[in-house]
């Protein structure tokens, strides 16, 4: 029992001493969680930019001269004021002299933001006394002894003896720097200090304090005062935790460990203090230490002494506003280290101290203004005139300098220098090395760095002849100039006939001729080098090349201007000429390319010497197609051909080269001789796949032909699918194929070229008929065929369209001739070839697709007899002012023509479907042909007498095949003669009247017509047998129509007419009364009335045509009746633009710079300023607001008083700035005026129009469908360039040509690129319906329960998404959408902001307040704002912390001040939205930095390691509370 009631009481014991230890535990976690910590971030998180290069030290950190501080140092003082804290310590390990080491700096407010590093110090120490009543910085001693000063004197007064009596001791006053004007004037040894040893020898004094002090007589106990400051130190320090109580105490300590150094940028001793502008460094100063200044990005300038001999790695680095050095040429500095100018890209200049020896790794990468003017970067003593003693760099010393322009190397530099000292140095143009061994080598690392790839490509060394570096740039085809010697070359190397390699040595001189040129070897293809140096050659001179048996292909550079005569003479086996830029060449000589014209002898081992004139020659140009193109001019010409004895005549074939891939050549007619450039081959879609090779083409590249090879596989794709991907080189070749461009030039087309079909033509030079008086046509070539792709075809110089130029090419839509004349032959255009000659049946079954043809200017140009036959689709035709000749019925078989446009021409016009020839005064003379559609669409079936009044012509088949005419009135012409085919199968044609001044009817003229009325006066004497579908009796032809006759009695027509059973006659009475007939469009009668002569006929009410508005008679005039009258209602068709207004923009030339429609009551949109020499333009003159009616606007200017040329200080407001209520079509135009304006055609959104070739246009796509989501821009027109085609709203620039646009879709996946998941790890999100749904649930008290509703594409990662509304404790729903008009704020506020979207990418958004429900919006927003975190868009994450965010007030940007933060691995920014409108992410990718994003959110290393003891604490004290005892149970005995 005894044992176990000890055990029960031992139980106990345990049990409350455990207790007690988890009691003791919790509270002592309690009290460190209290303990405050500085905020702290992840040291593995933070990026800097030579991360990809980690400094690991170099000989420049060995060599270091500054001392190393150790961690236990107990002599740290600071400055009275303290701005600056230093250790106290030997200069050296040898010397016994004290010096200053500053290690940190605590300044706050920087007057005039100027930092001048003193030269002295004096020692202050942290002081406190009377139990912390008065804390400060108090004077100290060597022996770090606080100092005092005696404030007053001991007291005394006389006793009843007279003797003096010590009534009060001396009072002690420690030495603090706030009362430094009361003691500042002592001498060193008329201080205190407190005695406290307890020795009472020598001079005590006593203080009324009790204190026992002595004076400082001895060093030792004399102040710190004018210290040197001999360096900025390599170490940080921290706060001293032992520095508490009363007394003297060192507030800081040295941080690192002992021996050891700074590593972290941030602690450089002035890292970071950006408001420090101006610093200046004293002649004591002998060394900075790594960071020193790192990150100070206020800083300008920097004023360094010449006692300097260190500067530490990254000591400026990331000062990047520095702009000035001031180093003494002859300072003392020793070398500059890794990174010490990291990034400074304001910094302009440097000129390099003649003692430093060594540049280290990266010292000024990314220095970008850096040398940008010649001479401002001197590391040789150039601008000294004096020597320097460099003799080495380090790697990458130049990196990134893309201002570094020229650079000498010194004597001094002996061994190898890295070229990758210079990578990205792409403004470099010389290194000049003055040291005959200086040498280079590649990458550090052993690979090979392309130095020519980031060089300007005009970049050369300049040495000696004999020197090092000369080999070196032979060695690597790098330019070379002879510093002896105005010569600047370079070596190439070839590949020779035998398979090695061949040095070709081209020398020039800064003129720019060519000194010298040598192979080495026989090379078959050259490639003359475009620049040496500065210089290219601009000339190849007599000879250069002549009599070379082996040279094959030869490519021509841009910078040759002249190629002078016989300069290829000889070459018999050149057969590839490629000129880089063909319209640089100025002169080609007599000869130059007269390569089968051999003089002497032939070269050792000619392959072809002796069967080279047996054969026919073959010479190929690549390069510009134009009229005023020198190498074009000479392949062209017709003494250019280049055989030799018996070769047969042959003649340079030209090739434009990549993308169009024309083939022309010279080719002559065999009778006259005469011959034109002529096109004789273009790409074919169909060909693409096989043709377009190296092998077959010179100038074809290996991605070119691929590009070829893969293109029409991916436009078919495309063509279903329009996320395809085809890449710019295939929708080049592709538009060559569908769409060819034939440039001015090219004079005339082989025949059957496109159509493969051509007319027969004679010995004499004329086109063979059939026996019907059609054209006798033959295929071109037996095994080809039309081609069936092509679908647009611009002709820009063609002289001459022969017959069936395009028949059989059945997807051809447009056709276009520009030039200065243009014939039209025949059957030009004329697509039914399948007619004519049993071996043509490539079209069979096929229709012409052929909708426009434009022709809109060239001279004295002519139309021939059915040019433009069976084009059934054919609705659009402009044809040129000067076409003077119209052939028969050109227009044959072109049903829905409704209308042919000449222009305003002086010599045909176009009314109501009848194309008429005009006379001098510009009066109707002659009727060419009444268009098929005449009564058909919008024009009436009914030709009035109005009309046709003062025709005094009608060609041949005027009205054949005119099916839906109905009455002909040509009773008020001067017609002769009905011709022949007049008016022949006009099925419903019920009545015509003939003038009195009609003589005859000519054979066929109504033949096959359903003319029932003929109206014929006497002056008609002969009616040809074959005029009228007429059988004389019953059984000569059963199907025939009864005609009347109204002609006088006795007339020749009465007489006719008794000759045919099926015509009848009807005399003219000579009744007073005349027939006045209203019709409608579609030859019904509106009204029939017999009309008293004299009287007037009156008007039927208005009738009424569905789609049309009503708008007259013609004849408007039926007063004072004389005759029989036919009156026609007149009708417009109802446009869907009709209640627009037209508003013009006009210069002050009268130069139409914009055009645009207006809905009424609408505000017209502003073009950009337009420009005008002498003047500031000021503003638009009327308003542009409100519109109500047709408006011309005109520029308004004030002129210059002197000086200025011009320019715009009115911008787009000029007094006129008005709003925007419409959408889409706004533009800005660069470039001078233009008084073209071209179409703009936009499918599936706005801002279709006219504009001047250059106009920047916004295009806005139309809101998806609910299923679709917008995709990306395409267009027909490849010179069409988006500013982003991935997004709904953007700009294009205006070409200057037509063009189409069109805005595609893709159906929406359920989850999108937002996804469709939920975020469990945050906590706060889940996500719904089509894109996303995230729901707040935050602790702010502001807002709880809010929902992010996301239907936007391109936001991945959304279950990061969150909001807070604050303002109000509502629940809201916050929308995040595509809008077309938020989209279009942003476009145009972009475009304000930077004038152009070229390099700018961005990312527009709706954010939008609705009520809980989602439904409803919230107007109201006063008093609420949003604070909300997104994923960057997947378009922007690259772009890191780039991005800015701006909202849209008032079309400007309203810029944010967002945070860049890492949320569960996915990079976020958050902003507030202080309005709810249109938003944007964006980033101007031309003004990029290295910013990375900045990641707020906590990561393990950002936890104090206080917390770690505190759940360690707190764990233990949970386990010792519920820890369970053993329960000892009584056993009964």
């Amino acid at each position: 029992m005894a044992k176990k009631e000890i055990k029960r009481k031992n139980l106990k014991l345990k049990r409350r001493l455990r207790k007690t230890l988890g009691a003791v535990c919790l509270i002592t976690a309690l009290l460190i969680a209290l303990i405050p910590v500085p905020e702290t971030r992840a040291a593995e998180d933070k990026k800097y930019l030579w991360d990809e290069q980690i400094w690991k030290g170099s000989a420049a950190q060995s060599n270091s001269v500054i001392p190393v501080v150790p961690a236990d140092c107990d002599t740290i003082y600071t400055t009275g004021d303290g701005t600056y804290q230093f250790a106290f310590v030997n200069a050296s390990s040898t010397s016994p002299d004290k010096i200053a080491i500053i290690l940190g700096y605590n300044a706050g407010n920087l007057a005039d933001n100027k930092l001048v590093i003193p030269d002295s110090v004096d020692a202050f120490t942290k002081y406190s006394e009377n139990l912390g009543s008065r804390t400060g910085y108090v004077a100290v001693s060597r022996s770090q002894k606080p100092l005092y000063y005696k404030a007053s004197d001991p007291v005394y007064e006389e006793d009843v003896s007279g003797n003096p009596v010590l009534v009060k001791e001396a009072e002690f006053r420690a030495c603090y720097y706030a009362d430094y004007r009361q003691w500042s004037t002592l001498d060193l040894a008329e201080f205190y200090y407190r005695d406290t040893t307890g020795d009472n020898s020598g001079t005590i004094y006593k203080g009324e304090d009790g204190y026992n002090y002595r004076k400082t007589e001895s060093t030792a106990e004399q102040w710190i005062k004018n210290i040197t400051v001999m360096y900025i130190g390599n170490q940080s320090l921290k706060a001293n935790p032992l520095a508490t109580g009363d007394g003297a105490v060192q507030e800081w300590v040295v941080a690192e460990p002992d021996g050891t150094i700074n590593t972290n940028p941030d602690n450089g001793v002035f890292a970071n203090e950006g408001n420090i502008r101006t610093l200046e460094v004293g002649e004591r100063l002998m060394g900075i230490g790594n960071y020193a200044f790192y990150g100070c990005t206020g800083l300008e300038s920097i004023t360094l002494g010449n006692g300097l001999t260190e500067m530490g790695h990254h000591a400026f680095a990331n000062c990047v506003n520095m702009a000035a050095i001031g180093l003494d040429f002859n300072s003392r500095l020793q070398y500059i280290s890794d990174y010490t100018f990291l990034n400074c890209r304001a910094l302009m200049e440097f000129t390099l101290p003649a003692s430093v020896t060594k540049i280290y790794d990266h010292a000024f990468e990314g220095c970008t203004n850096l040398g940008l003017t010649a001479g401002t970067l001197d590391i040789a003593g150039v601008n000294e005139g004096k020597n320097v003693t460099l003799d080495d760099l380090g790697v990458s010393v130049f990196k990134g300098c893309t201002g570094l322009s020229d650079l000498t190397l010194p004597e001094s530099i002996t061994g190898k220098i890295n070229l990758n000292n210079f990578e990205g140095c792409n403004g470099l143009k010389r290194i000049k090395v003055e040291s005959p061994y200086t040498d280079f080598e590649g990458d550090y690392t052993g690979e090979d760095l392309d130095f020519l790839s980031w060089a300007d490509p005009t970049f050369y060394f300049e040495a000696d002849g004999s020197s090092t570096t000369h080999t070196f740039t032979k060695a690597n085809a790098i330019a070379f100039k002879y510093a002896d010697r105005d010569c600047y070359e370079i070596i190439k190397r070839e590949t020779a006939t035998d398979g090695s390699t061949a040095e070709l040595t081209y020398q020039v001189n800064s003129n720019n001729e060519l000194l010298y040129f040598n192979m080495n070897k026989k090379v078959a293809e050259v490639t003359i080098p475009a620049t040496i140096g500065p210089y290219g050659i601009s000339a190849i001179n007599s000879g250069s090349f002549s009599g070379n048996c082996f040279l094959e292909k030869i490519t021509i550079p841009a910078t040759v201007h002249e190629i002078n005569e016989s300069a290829f003479k000889g070459c018999h086996n050149l057969k590839d000429v490629i000129f880089e830029d063909a319209g640089s060449v100025q002169y080609i000589g007599q000869n130059a390319f007269a390569t089968q014209l051999v003089d002497g002898v032939h070269a050792t081992g000619c392959p072809n010497e002796s069967t080279y004139l047996k054969s026919t020659p073959v010479l190929r140009f690549t390069g510009t197609v134009a009229d005023d193109c020198i190498p074009y001019i000479y392949a062209m010409s017709a003494d250019s051909n280049i055989n030799a004895g018996q070769q047969p005549k042959t003649y340079i074939t030209y090739f434009s080269g990549w993308p169009t891939n024309l083939e022309v050549q010279y080719v002559a007619n065999a009778s006259t001789g005469y011959g034109m450039a002529t096109l004789v081959d273009y790409p074919k879609f169909r060909e693409l796949t096989t043709k377009y090779t190296a092998s077959n083409y010179p100038y074809i590249t290996a991605d070119y032909e691929d590009a070829a090879r893969k293109a029409v596989a991916a436009y078919n794709s495309w063509l279903t699918d329009s996320s395809t991907e085809v890449t710019s080189d295939q929708w080049d070749i592709i538009n060559a194929a569908l769409r060819p461009d034939i440039p001015s030039g090219v004079k005339a087309v082989k025949q059957g070229l496109f159509s493969n079909a051509a007319a027969e033509k004679n010995a004499n030079g004329s086109f063979d008929l059939n026996a019907d008086g059609t054209y006798a046509v033959k295929k071109v070539n037996s095994s080809g065929s039309a081609d069936t792709d092509v679908k647009e075809i611009t002709f820009r110089d063609i002289k001459e369209f022969e017959p069936y130029t395009i028949t059989g090419c059945q997807s051809l839509e447009k056709i276009n001739i520009f030039g200065a004349e243009a014939v039209i032959d025949d059957y030009a255009f004329a697509y039914d070839y399948t007619t004519h000659g049993s071996d043509i049946s490539d079209a069979a079954g096929s229709d012409s697709s052929l909708t426009s043809f434009y022709m809109p200017a060239s001279d004295e140009s002519s139309v021939g007899d059915y040019a433009f036959n069976n084009n059934a689709k054919l609705n659009n035709v402009t044809l040129s002012p000067n076409v003077m000749e119209m052939g028969l019925r050109p227009f044959r078989d072109c049903p829905i023509l409704e209308n042919v446009s000449f222009g305003g021409g002086p010599y045909f016009t176009t009314d109501n479907a009848i194309i008429y020839g005009l006379d001098a005064n510009g009066s109707k003379k002659s009727i060419v042909q009444c268009l098929e559609s005449r009564g058909k669409l919008n024009t009436p079936g009914s030709v009035s007498a109005s009309e046709l009044a003062g025709v005094t012509e009608i060609a041949k088949e005027a009205f054949m095949d005119c099916g839906e005419v109905g009455q002909v009135d040509l009773s008020t012409s001067a017609i002769t003669t009905v011709p022949e085919n007049a008016f022949r199968n006009t099925a419903s044609l019920y009545s015509v009247k003939l003038p009195t001044t009609c003589k005859s009817i000519s054979k066929y003229a109504f033949h096959d017509s359903n003319v029932r009325y003929l109206e014929i006066p006497g002056s008609v004497t002969y009616l040809d047998p074959t005029a009228f579908n007429t059988p004389q009796n019953l059984s000569s032809n059963g199907d025939y129509k009864t005609i009347e006759f109204y002609c006088e009695a006795g007339s020749a027509a009465e007489t006719y007419a008794g000759e045919y059973i099926n015509i009848n006659v009807t005399n003219k009475p000579a009744s007073t009364t005349f027939k006045v007939i209203f019709w409608d469009y579609d030859g019904s009668v509106i009204s029939e009335q017999d009309v008293l002569i004299g009287t007037d006929a009156v008007a039927p009410a208005d009738p009424v045509r569905e789609g049309y508005v009503f708008e007259g008679w013609i004849p408007a005039d039926f007063t004072n009746v004389s005759r029989n009258m036919d009156i026609t209602a007149q009708y417009r068709k109802i446009d869907s633009e009709e209640t627009k207004f037209t508003v013009r923009f006009i210069d002050y030339d009268d130069t139409v710079l914009y055009t645009q429609k207006v809905a009424a009551g609408e505000d017209a949109i502003l073009p950009q300023a337009p420009t005008r020499t002498g003047y500031t333009f000021t503003g638009w003159r009327p308003a542009i607001t409100n519109i109500q009616k047709d408006t011309d606007v005109y520029a308004q200017y004030e002129k210059n008083s002197s000086g200025n040329n011009g320019g715009n200080s009115g911008g787009n407001t000029g007094g006129n700035n008005g709003g925007n209520k419409g959408n889409g079509g706004s533009s800005t135009v660069s470039g001078g005026n233009s008084s073209t304006l071209y179409t703009l055609t936009v499918k599936n959104g706005q801002g279709s129009g006219s504009y001047v070739a250059g106009a920047t246009v916004i295009v806005i796509a139309n809101e998806p469908a609910s299923n679709q989501q917008f995709s990306k821009w395409t267009s027909d027109n490849t010179s069409v360039k988006f500013a982003s085609d991935t997004v709904s709203a953007t700009t294009m620039v205006m070409p200057a040509a037509n063009a189409t646009v069109t805005a595609n879709y893709t159906n929406k996946t359920t989850n999108g690129n937002a996804g469709s998941g939920t975020s469990g790890n945050r906590g706060n999100t889940s996500v719904s319906g089509g894109n996303s749904t995230n729901k707040n649930n935050n602790a702010n008290g502001n807002k709880t329960g809010s929902t992010v509703v996301i239907d936007k594409n391109g936001l991945s990662n959304t279950g990061v998404v969150s909001a807070t509304v604050k303002g109000s404790s509502d629940n809201f729903v916050i929308k995040i959408t595509e809008d077309s008009a938020a989209t279009e704020a942003v476009v145009k506020a972009l475009m304000d902001e930077y004038g152009s979207l070229e390099n700018v990418k961005y990312f527009p958004m709706d954010i939008s307040l609705y009520d809980s429900t989602g439904k409803t919006k919230i107007t109201d927003t006063t008093g609420l704002s949003i604070s909300i975190t997104l994923p960057l868009p997947d378009s922007m994450i690259t772009y890191a912390g780039n991005n800015k965010v701006a909202g849209v007030v008032n079309d400007k940007l309203d810029k944010l001040t967002p945070k860049f933060t890492t949320i569960d691995g996915v990079s976020c920014v958050t902003f507030t939205a202080e309005h709810f409108s249109p938003y944007v992410i964006y980033v101007n990718t031309s003004q990029l930095t290295a910013n990375g994003v900045t990641d707020s959110s906590p990561k393990t290393g950002d936890i104090s390691p206080k917390w770690f003891a505190v759940i360690a604490l707190t764990g233990m004290a949970v386990i010792l509370f519920v820890k369970k005892d053993r329960v000892y149970k009584k056993v009964p005995a």
